[in-house]
């Protein structure tokens, strides 16, 4: 008998699944294993936990060694119906299925969801202290309650990160295939499904970013050229990158290949403090970004807009005045088309 096949009769036996032949044929081999000269423990490097499922084993024996000679030694004496036999058998056989399941199943977790729609914003305390600020029509699933040694949350959409400082809990935000890990500090995730990239952007302490490989393709970037830009690309290897603080990773998810470059925070952090920051911002996505700000569906007539690019600030600002603006300065044109539809349009900027 295999090590694997051991210890996969060894796991059937004490959770209580394993049939009778099955383990007639595991009593024999473990006796064997009694009294040979060969230490297969040592030979087959088993783990603690392997260890401590062979002591449940062994353990399970004796109850039912002790449970036969009870009945041995009551025969005479009186009876002892056959069912009752039977029943103590099966809860000791039952007692290895809950000591199994105690310290070898996972417990189960309860995880909750918390979602924003457009127009709105939220502010979400976790169990351990940290704070999330969700920036609209974006999700984040964590547990009720985080594991002894790590604290893991998936996100979907975008928003900025409190973190409680725990040295022995590693913080991880999940989003898709790009994992970002802390231990205490400040930090944005933007992570939109409908976008070809995903930004960490670091406010306060140190935060590590990895990814998997990359196929080699080229790497796109959402806006303008990055600034202080510093690629870092390897083939079919796991990629990690540390950030500091003003300094952001750029996953681009066509091709898995991260960059690392330094940031203006008022930018990326801005809609933590409620301000709409445009720079050089493509017209399509300065779409978008109303579009969820104001809980309206904005379209452009014209695709020839969508290479227009705007700058401003916007705090507090009606939906209108930043229209009006938008004619000001670029001449686009705008009309409500619908209840909360607005369409765009005008001719191609310079």
């Amino acid at each position: 008998m295999t090590k694997k096949e051991f210890l996969d009769l060894l796991e059937r036996y004490i959770q209580g699944t394993a049939s009778d032949q099955d383990k007639r044929i595991f009593d024999e081999f473990y006796n064997n294993l009694q009294v040979e000269e060969q230490d297969h423990w040592s030979v087959w490097e088993l783990t603690d936990k392997e260890r401590t499922k062979i002591e449940i084993y062994e353990s399970l024996n004796k109850l039912l060694e002790e449970e036969e000679r009870n009945e041995k030694g009551n025969k005479g004496k009186f009876t002892i119906p056959v069912f009752k036999v039977v029943a103590s058998i099966v809860i000791i056989i039952g007692l290895g299925a809950t000591i199994y399941s105690t310290f070898f199943e996972p417990d189960k977790i309860n995880y909750i969801t918390k979602s924003t729609q457009k127009g709105q914003k939220a502010t979400i305390m976790l169990s351990d202290g940290s704070s999330v600020r969700l920036n609209a029509r974006s999700t984040i699933i964590f547990p009720e309650t985080f594991s002894t040694d790590r604290r893991t949350i998936t996100l979907i959409g975008e928003a900025f990160f409190e973190v409680q400082k725990d040295t022995s809990r590693p913080f991880v935000v999940k989003t898709g295939s790009l994992n970002t890990t802390v231990l205490g500090t400040s930090f944005n995730v933007k992570a939109r499904e409908s976008h070809k990239y995903i930004e960490v952007t670091v406010a306060t302490g140190k935060v590590q970013v990895s990814v998997g490989s990359g196929n080699g393709e080229e790497i796109i970037y959402p806006n303008d050229q990055p600034e202080s830009l510093s690629i870092q690309h390897k083939k079919n290897a796991l990629l990690a990158v540390t950030l500091s603080p003003g300094e952001q990773a750029l996953f681009v998810k066509h091709s898995g290949d991260i960059t690392e470059r330094s940031v203006s925070l008022d930018k990326y952090l801005a809609w933590n403090s409620d301000v709409i920051y445009l720079d050089n911002t493509p017209m399509n996505e300065v779409a978008e970004i109303l579009g969820n700000w104001y809980d309206v569906d904005i379209k452009l007539e014209n695709p020839a807009l969508h290479n227009c690019l705007v700058s401003g600030k916007y705090k507090g600002d009606k939906l209108e005045n930043i229209l009006k603006s938008l004619r000001f300065m670029q001449g686009i044109e705008f009309k409500i088309t619908g209840e909360r539809q607005i369409t765009l349009n005008g001719k191609p900027c310079k």
